[in-house]
C-alpha cells in the first residue's frame, strides 16, 4: 500500500513539473492594405469644350454650355467623392 501511495505522489509531482505555465496567447492585428475596386467610369464628354463655346452663335448659347458643363462636372465629382469614400471606408 505504501509503495502505491508513492508511486501515485511521484506521478502526481511528475505531472505538475511537465505542464509549465505559458503566458497567454495574445492576438495582434496589423491593417493590410488593399487595392480599392472601385471604378467611377470614364469622363463624360462635357458640352463646353472650346471647339462648342467658339461655335455659338451668341454670348447665351454660350453660357448655356457653361451651365450644363458645371451640371456635369458636379454630378462627376459627386461620383468621384462617392467612389473616394468607398475605398476609405473600406
Amino acid at each position: 500500500m505504501r509503495r502505491l501511495l508513492g508511486v501515485l505522489l511521484a506521478l502526481s509531482v511528475i505531472g505538475c513539473a511537465s505542464n509549465p505555465d505559458t503566458p497567454p496567447s495574445v492576438e495582434v492585428l496589423i491593417p493590410q492594405p488593399v487595392a480599392c475596386a472601385a471604378d467611377p467610369g470614364p469622363p463624360p464628354d462635357y458640352p463646353d469644350n472650346d471647339q462648342a463655346l467658339a461655335q455659338a452663335k451668341d454670348i447665351f448659347v454660350g453660357v448655356q454650355l457653361l451651365k450644363a458643363g458645371r451640371i456635369l462636372r458636379i454630378a462627376r465629382e459627386a461620383e468621384l467623392n462617392a467612389a473616394l469614400s468607398a475605398c476609405i471606408g473600406s
